[in-house]
């Protein structure tokens, strides 16, 4: 019986799309993904080779546990603050209860989370020892100030419920339950803490409950760091959905959760955080991470090695061309000249910067007739939705006597990382002969847009595929300008497919020009 329920897991977390939904935005499940029919799962066991499944015995034989101990028995045991006492919960380790968000309503809190704080609360006086982890981004379709969820839990706690700020720790990133569980274990370890207690609404504590032992399993394997559940306290609460759609939820996000993990990708992004916060003095512990990396998926360690030792090699001075790209380029439709944006004025027109940077693109153009030219950027006029910076690029180029036919337009991107995404999607449909590429850009905005088009070609090159190759380069020597390491570390990140964390090192790093408004 175990084994069987074993494979219905492994069954869902192959089959299942790996993207998980927003907490309150969860998208239709097909009902289809649990077998009803357990003769059939019994049959297609023997079908699967377990080295197939990317995820190990002792992992999966924690999931299958916990599933069965939540959703397969009826009277899995939720204690509910108002009716239950906190102090019956037990722990001898350093402990700490982990408070999960709710989406807000006009960046406002909501009654149910107000109750998730209020139990938190609760048991916090109970023990007076225990910290508060409280987990939860900018969420919610009207939140124009971009209050978090977990900012927001802190304030009331303090204010409304009497507890000291000093044992209170915020995760204001996760947009929904797996991130819940990625980010607030990161400050579990900063603050060794041994046993933890789930503190949500009560129909959300069988999800919570698996996908945060599924994680303290994985990094207890792949990192010797132990945390142990202890138990969880909760609010009551009207479900928004029938309690075996939350189980198939559950699954969804358990695939999405140990796909990533098995990715190597939070190693990486915990590579690119330290190295533009330290540089070469992350090198040590940057070599930990890699070699995790390796051991968990050596096909992405091999991609981020080529992309860390790029942007070092940038990073310690890339050779600028001024006014026009070098002699010695290929004069064919194999070289394509990329346009980078800049912000348009309020009306829609151009800035005198970005007209300088098109008289580069003009120079170069005119010395390399038959390469191709992609203007890159989107709508970024404060009062003309219409204008975009690559119509205006594209506009101002054909005025100067550039053939049309020689010029792709990219005006959905709001960022450096987009403008490497989505020009190459284009260049990829229309020019699969261009391999070469020459960023024209300001000059301290060059190493950025080199770093990014040969990370992106980098991540999404098959095995022993072709890539793009940044190969040239000309900037217009601007007055004034620059960006850090660190801001290249957000748009690495972006890169990643991470834009909440992304969005986050931006704004503590600059606020300049590229950035979109926060969703």
């Amino acid at each position: 019986m175990k084994e069987l329920f074993a494979l219905l897991l492994v069954l869902i977390l192959i089959t299942v799309c790996c993207a998980a939904p927003a907490e309150e935005a969860e998208q239709p499940v097909d009902p289809d993904l649990f077998f009803s029919d357990l003769a059939a799962a019994q049959k297609a066991y023997y079908q699967i080779e377990k080295d197939e499944l990317a995820i190990d015995d002792e992992l999966l034989a924690t999931i299958s546990k916990t599933w069965k101990e939540t959703y397969l028995v009826p009277d899995y045991g939720i204690l509910i603050n108002g009716v239950d006492d906190p102090a019956v919960l037990e722990f001898s380790g350093k402990h700490a209860f982990v408070v999960l968000g709710f989406a807000l309503a006009d960046g406002e809190m909501t009654d149910e989370l107000k109750a998730r704080c209020e139990a938190a609360a609760a048991a916090a006086k109970a023990f007076p020892d225990s910290i508060l982890v409280c987990s939860g981004g900018a969420t919610g379709d009207n939140n124009p100030d971009g209050h978090t969820e977990a900012g927001l839990m802190k304030d009331y706690l303090t204010k409304q419920c009497g507890i000291a700020a000093d044992r209170i720790f915020i995760d204001e990133q996760a947009m929904d339950t797996v991130g819940n569980a990625l980010n607030s274990f990161e400050i579990l370890k900063e603050q060794g803490i041994e046993e933890i207690t789930l503190v949500t609404s009560d129909y959300h504590q069988r999800r919570a409950n698996i996908l945060y032992t599924a994680l303290a399993e994985f990094i207890r394997e792949t990192e010797g760091y132990s945390v142990v559940l202890t138990g969880n306290f909760s609010c009551e609460a009207d479900a928004p959905w029938e309690s075996d759609r939350d189980a198939q939820i559950a699954a969804m996000q358990l695939s999405q959760m140990v796909t990533y993990l098995r990715s190597g990708m939070r190693e990486a992004r915990e590579m690119v955080i330290n190295y533009g916060a330290y540089g070469e003095e992350a090198n040590e512990r940057n070599a930990e991470l890699f070699a995790r990396m390796q051991g968990l998926n050596p096909e992405n360690a091999a991609k981020w090695e080529q992309i860390m030792a790029l942007w070092k090699e940038v990073s310690s001075g890339l050779p600028v061309n001024e006014n026009v790209l070098p002699d010695g380029l290929p004069d064919t439709d194999e070289l394509c000249i990329v346009a980078l944006g800049f912000q348009l004025n309020p009306d829609g027109s151009m800035r005198d910067e970005l007209i300088e940077r098109l008289k580069v693109v003009l120079n170069s153009a005119e010395k390399y007739p038959n390469a191709k030219i992609i203007c890159t950027g989107g709508g970024t006029a404060a009062e003309n939705e219409e204008a975009t910076e690559a119509g205006r690029m594209a506009e101002w180029l054909a005025e100067n006597g550039i053939a049309l036919d020689r010029i792709f337009v990219e005006d959905e991107s709001k960022t450096t990382a987009q403008n490497a995404m989505f020009s190459l999607n284009i260049l990829e449909e229309n020019c699969p002969q261009v391999r070469q590429l020459a960023i024209v850009s300001s000059d301290y905005h060059i190493a950025t847009g080199t770093l990014l088009f040969e990370a992106e070609s980098i991540l999404r090159a098959g095995d022993g595929q072709d890539r793009f190759r940044v190969v040239s380069n000309a900037a217009y020597k601007a007055p004034s300008g620059s960006l850090s390491v660190m801001f290249q570390a957000g748009a690495l990140i972006e890169l990643s497919g991470d834009e909440d964390l992304a969005y986050q090192i931006y704004y503590d790093t600059y606020d300049i020009h590229e950035l979109p408004a926060r969703k």
